[in-house]
């Protein structure tokens, strides 16, 4: 009976190391050994900048007024997936 339970207790601490990038933030300083999760928080802090800092980027492109954040949100949450 216990199985289950041990494997579903398993799983999430599997996802739990697998989600995070926070160690990698840390300890990793060569951008080519950054994991997936890094690559894919670095995305989201810059969509998020760019969305906050709209008004400092030129007016004449239309591009930092209109970034989706909850697509690229979701997107990127696909994206960790995969490999899975």
């Amino acid at each position: 009976m216990s199985k289950p339970i041990m494997a579903t207790v398993g799983l999430f601490i599997g996802f739990t190391y697998w989600n995070d990038w926070q160690n990698g933030l840390y300890y990793v300083t060569n951008e080519k050994l950054y994991s997936i999760q890094q690559i894919l928080n670095n995305i989201l802090r810059n969509i998020e900048y760019l969305t906050k800092n709209a008004s400092a980027v030129e007016k004449s492109t239309t591009l930092a007024g209109t970034l989706p954040a909850a697509t690229v949100r979701m997107a990127i949450a696909v994206i960790g997936l995969i490999p899975i």
